[in-house]
C-alpha cells in the first residue's frame, strides 16, 4: 500500500520526465531524508516506467547524498539481483559501485557481478559495470583476486562487444598489477 508521498512521487515519475523533473524530485527526496522510503518503494512498482525512473532517481540521490542510501545496501543488492530489466539493474548497479563497500562483505553482490559480467543475455552497461564491481568487492576481500582472474582471463573478446572487452583488458591489468605488485 502506497502513502500519499508515494503516490505523489509516482505521479510524477509516470508522468512526462526530464532531467529537470528528476533533479526536482532528488533535491527534495536529499532536503528530507524521511520521504526516501516512498522513493524507494517505487522501485518495486509494477509500471516499468515508473520502477525505472525510481531506480534512475535513486542513483542521482546517492550521487549526492550517498549517506542517504547506506541503510539500503543489502536491500539494494536484493533488488540488483532480482530484478532482470537491464535499466533497473543499471541503475542499482551503478548505485551500487558508488557507494562503499558495507560490512558484512556483499557476497550476494560479488556472486551476481561473476555471474552477469560475462553473461551474453546481458546489457554491455551491465557487464562492465559487473566487471568493475567485481573488481572493486575483490579489493575488499584480496583472497577473491584469483578467482576474479580465472573468470577474465577465459573470457574469449571474440564472443563480446566492445565495451566489455575494454573494461575486461583493464580489469585484467589491474588484476595482474595486485597480484604480482612488484613487477
Amino acid at each position: 500500500m502506497y502513502t500519499e508521498q508515494t503516490q505523489n512521487f509516482r505521479e510524477q515519475l509516470a508522468n512526462q520526465l526530464s532531467k529537470n523533473t528528476i533533479n526536482c524530485l532528488v533535491d527534495f527526496v536529499a532536503g528530507h531524508p524521511e520521504s526516501l522510503t516512498a522513493l524507494f518503494a517505487l522501485i518495486d512498482d509494477p509500471a516499468p516506467r515508473v520502477n525505472w525512473r525510481a531506480a534512475w532517481a535513486c542513483k542521482h540521490l546517492g550521487l549526492r547524498k550517498p549517506e542517504l542510501l547506506l541503510p539500503y545496501r543489502e536491500e539494494l543488492t536484493g533488488k540488483a539481483c532480482r530484478y532482470t530489466q537491464p535499466g533497473i539493474r543499471r541503475e542499482l548497479l551503478s548505485l551500487l559501485y558508488r557507494l562503499p563497500v558495507g560490512e558484512p562483505f556483499p557476497v550476494r553482490l560479488f556472486d551476481l557481478c561473476l555471474e552477469r559480467m560475462l553473461a551474453p543475455d546481458e546489457t554491455v552497461a551491465v557487464q562492465a559495470l559487473c566487471i568493475k564491481m567485481a573488481y572493486k568487492l575483490s579489493l575488499k576481500q584480496p583472497e577473491l583476486l584469483p578467482e576474479l582472474t580465472l573468470y577474465l582471463e577465459h573470457a574469449d573478446p571474440e564472443l563480446y562487444p566492445k565495451g566489455t572487452v575494454a573494461t575486461l583488458r583493464k580489469t585484467r591489468l589491474l588484476v595482474q598489477k595486485k597480484l604480482r605488485p612488484n613487477r
